[in-house]
C-alpha cells in the first residue's frame, strides 16, 4: 500500500508563504477520520490513502472547455496518462471548444445531463461559470457540497485547515465547500513599474523613488536620448491591472477596499490628481501620444525601436524575453518601486495573487447518483498530494523532468529547450494543472534567470497590496443589478479618463463628472460590493 502525504520539504515552501500545514503521521502516512473533515461527524473511522485508488480500471467523467491543435483529447496529455497509470482512474473527457464554452456549459445545465464533475470558473463574470454562482449551483441540484465527502479528501483538508484565506476561497457565502485550486504561496507580483535601467546608467540618474524622480528621468530620456515615447502608457489610461503609477495617490481603476469599506477609485481625490499629473506628461510629450489605440504587439515593437524608456507590464515577458530579442547588447529592463508622492510613503495597491484560484473541478450530483463520489473525490485530492501535483504541473517523471537537490521537480532540456515545440506547446502537451488541486506556480521559475525572478521584490517591497479587492462574489439578483448599473458608468468613465488625459476635456469639469457619475447610481454599485465583501469576511 502506498501512502501519500504533503512532504516535509513542500510543507516548508509553504510555510514559507504563511501556510502552516498540517504534518502527517510519524509512519510517513496521513490518516484522516471523518470526524476530522470539517463535517461535525462524531464518527472515527479511520482513512489511509493508498494507490492505486482502485483494484480494476474504473471510469469517471469530466465536462470542460478544451481546444487544441496538438493533442486530440486531454487523455493524450502526458500529465494525465501518468494520472491514470497511479490511481487507476479513467477519466472519460467531455469537452466543449474554449470558443463557445460558456454556451455550451449552459445547455448541459439546461439538459440536466452532468458529468461526475465539471471543470468550471467561480464567480458571475468569467466563463464558464454557473449563472448565480456557486451557491446557487448546488441549490439548483448540479453541483454538491464537498463537506460530506472530505474523509475522502485529506490531503485537501490538511491544506483547508492550515489556512484562512484558503479556507475563505473554498467555502462559499452560504458556507458550502468545493475544492478550488491551492497556489504554491503567493506568486509574487508578476507586473508594475518597469523602467531602461541601462539609459539610467548612461545617464548618471538613480532609480526613480517619486513622481518627481519620474518626471526628471521621463524628461532626461526625452531631451537627452531622443526617446519619442518616454512613458508606453497602458491602454486604458491607468493600467488597472499593475497599478502603477496610480498607487501613490492612494486610489486605482477599480473599486478596492479600504480597511473594510468599498470605494471607488474613479471618483477619489488621489484619482484626479494622477489624472492632472499625466495630463501635463501628455502635453510635453512624455507619454505615447497614440497611447489609448496601443495593443500589446505595438509595445513591442515600441521597445524594439528603442522608444520606450518607462513603462507599466510584466516582469517575465518584458525583463525576461524582450531583452533578449533586442539587437543592442546591454538592455536592461527592471522593476522599480512604485512612485510616491513623497518618497518613503505608504502604498496599498499592486498586482496581488491570490493564494487560490479560480478554477475548481466541482464534484456534481451525477457522481452521487452513480456511485462515484468516493473514487472521484479520492482522485481529486491525488491533485493536491506531493506525486499527483507533481504529475499534473510538470507532466512524467523522466520525461519533462527530474527531481533536483531541493527535493522539488524540474523541468529538464527536453521540456525547455525543445527545438520543435515552444515552451507553451510542451506546457499544453504535458502539463494540466489549471483546474483543481495544487497549482505550482514556482514552475515558471526554470523558465528564467535569477534577475529576472528577483524582479517582483521590489513591487512587493514598495507595496503591501491591502487595499487590493479579495474576490467576493455576488449573488445571481446582485450580478443582474450591477451589470445593469454599471455598464453606463464604464463606458461613461472609460471615454473620460481618456479625454482628461489627452486634453480633450479639461479637469476643470472634474466636479461635473464625478457628479454624472454618482447620478448614474455609483453608490448602489459600492453598496452590491460592501455586502459582497461583508459576506466574504464573515466566511
Amino acid at each position: 500500500m502506498k501512502k501519500i502525504r504533503v512532504s516535509a520539504l513542500l510543507l516548508m515552501l509553504v510555510m514559507l508563504f504563511g501556510m502552516v500545514a498540517a504534518c502527517g503521521n510519524e509512519d510517513g502516512t496521513t490518516a484522516a477520520t471523518e470526524g476530522d473533515s470539517t463535517t461535525g461527524s462524531e464518527e472515527t473511522t479511520e482513512y489511509v490513502y493508498k494507490m492505486p485508488i482502485t483494484d480494476d480500471t474504473t471510469t469517471i467523467s469530466i465536462w470542460r472547455s478544451f481546444s487544441s491543435t496538438l493533442v486530440a483529447d486531454p487523455n493524450e496529455v502526458s500529465a494525465n496518462k501518468s494520472l491514470e497509470e497511479n490511481t487507476n482512474v479513467h477519466v472519460e473527457w467531455v469537452c466543449a471548444s474554449t470558443t463557445s464554452a460558456q454556451e455550451q456549459f449552459n445547455i448541459m445545465i439546461v439538459s440536466q445531463e452532468y458529468q461526475d464533475a465539471i471543470m468550471a470558473r467561480v464567480g458571475n463574470a468569467q466563463e464558464p461559470a454557473y449563472t448565480g454562482g456557486v451557491d446557487k449551483a448546488i441549490a439548483d441540484g448540479v453541483y454538491i457540497d464537498v463537506a460530506d465527502y472530505l474523509q475522502y479528501a485529506p490531503t485537501f483538508v490538511e491544506y483547508f485547515e492550515s489556512n484562512e484565506n484558503i479556507a475563505k476561497q473554498c467555502t462559499t457565502d452560504g458556507g458550502a465547500i468545493f475544492m478550488n485550486n491551492v497556489q504554491s504561496g503567493e506568486q509574487p507580483s508578476w507586473c508594475g513599474p518597469m523602467v531602461r535601467q541601462d539609459w539610467l546608467d548612461e545617464l548618471g540618474m538613480s532609480t526613480p523613488e517619486t513622481y518627481d524622480d519620474w518626471y526628471n528621468m521621463l524628461t532626461a530620456f526625452k531631451n537627452d536620448l531622443g526617446v519619442s515615447n518616454a512613458l508606453f502608457l497602458s491602454q486604458d489610461g491607468y493600467s488597472s491591472l499593475a497599478n502603477g503609477l496610480t498607487a501613490g495617490y492612494d486610489t486605482t481603476g477599480s473599486f478596492y477596499n479600504q480597511d473594510g469599506t468599498v470605494k471607488y477609485g474613479f471618483i477619489d481625490e488621489g484619482f484626479r490628481e494622477y489624472l492632472t499629473m499625466i495630463n501635463q506628461w501628455y502635453k510635453e510629450g512624455l507619454v505615447d501620444q497614440d497611447f489609448y489605440t496601443r495593443t500589446g504587439t505595438d509595445a513591442q515593437t515600441q521597445f524594439l525601436q528603442d522608444k520606450v524608456g518607462a513603462m507599466d507590464m510584466g516582469v517575465y515577458t518584458y525583463a525576461g524575453l524582450w531583452p533578449a530579442m533586442h539587437p543592442d547588447d546591454g538592455v536592461e529592463l527592471v522593476a522599480v518601486p512604485f512612485p510616491t508622492k513623497t518618497a518613503g510613503s505608504e502604498v496599498h495597491f499592486r498586482n496581488f495573487n491570490e493564494i487560490c484560484g479560480t478554477t475548481p473541478i466541482f464534484p456534481t450530483t451525477a457522481a452521487v447518483e452513480d456511485g462515484n463520489i468516493e473514487t472521484l473525490m479520492r482522485w481529486l485530492d491525488y491533485r493536491y498530494a506531493d506525486e499527483g501535483a507533481f504529475i499534473c504541473n510538470y507532466g512524467t517523471e523522466g520525461l519533462t523532468w527530474e527531481m533536483g537537490d531541493d527535493g522539488l521537480p524540474h523541468f529538464n532540456d527536453f521540456f525547455l529547450h525543445n527545438d520543435e515545440y515552444t515552451l507553451s506547446d510542451m506546457t499544453t502537451m504535458h502539463c494540466d494543472s489549471t483546474y483543481g488541486g495544487y497549482y505550482m506556480w514556482i514552475r515558471e521559475n526554470d523558465q528564467y534567470t535569477e534577475e529576472v525572478l528577483e524582479g517582483p521584490q521590489a513591487w512587493v517591497d514598495s507595496s503591501s497590496g491591502d487595499w487590493m479587492m479579495p474576490p467576493v462574489t455576488l449573488t445571481a439578483e446582485e450580478a443582474s443589478e450591477y451589470a445593469t448599473i454599471y455598464g453606463d458608468i464604464e463606458t461613461y468613465v472609460n471615454e473620460s479618463v481618456m479625454q482628461f488625459i489627452t486634453g480633450i476635456r479639461s479637469l476643470d469639469e472634474w466636479d461635473e463628472y464625478v457628479s454624472m457619475v454618482e447620478n448614474m447610481n455609483i453608490a448602489r454599485c459600492i453598496e452590491i460590493y460592501q455586502d459582497a465583501l461583508d459576506r466574504y469576511n464573515a466566511r
